[in-house]
């Protein structure tokens, strides 16, 4: 997945986030079909993921746990979608929000569990140097 396409889900997930879990994946999936509850976990997590790693943090779980029974586990190295939403967040931290703006990077960050540990942790001055993120685990099928 590109930058562009990108940039339009989080634009997407940015704009819904007020409404109920299914609504915002129907609305992601009416332009990622087959993506878009996918891009529904993934972009929380890996927005978090990036600022855990600013915070300190340097060893991460390679697998993501889901309640797929056919296909428990995914491997984050290699889910090309999962590395176009890390690599994505990393570049728009790294350009100072050059393709969508901090507002929706921060909406989505703050929407997930990462998000809202790394900003308890950032707010009480704590470092997470040293710490380990344990494998994330998303109670849907994917």
């Amino acid at each position: 997945m590109n930058n562009s396409q990108l940039k339009l889900a989080v634009s997407i997930f940015a704009n819904n986030v007020l409404l109920d879990k299914s609504l915002i994946i129907k609305a992601l999936e009416s332009e990622f079909k087959k993506d878009g509850k996918k891009l529904f976990y993934f972009l929380p997590i890996t927005f978090g993921w990036i600022i855990f790693s600013r915070l300190g943090v340097t060893n991460f779980s390679k697998t993501i746990r889901t309640n797929n029974k056919n296909n428990p586990t995914i491997n984050v190295q290699s889910d090309n979608l999962f590395v176009a939403c890390l690599k994505f967040a990393e570049d728009e931290m790294t350009n100072c929000f050059k393709i969508i703006s901090k507002n929706d990077f921060e909406t989505i960050l703050y929407f997930g569990a990462e998000g809202k540990i790394a900003k308890k942790a950032f707010s009480e001055g704590r470092s997470l140097k040293g710490a380990k993120i344990e494998e994330p685990y998303i109670d849907d099928v994917i």
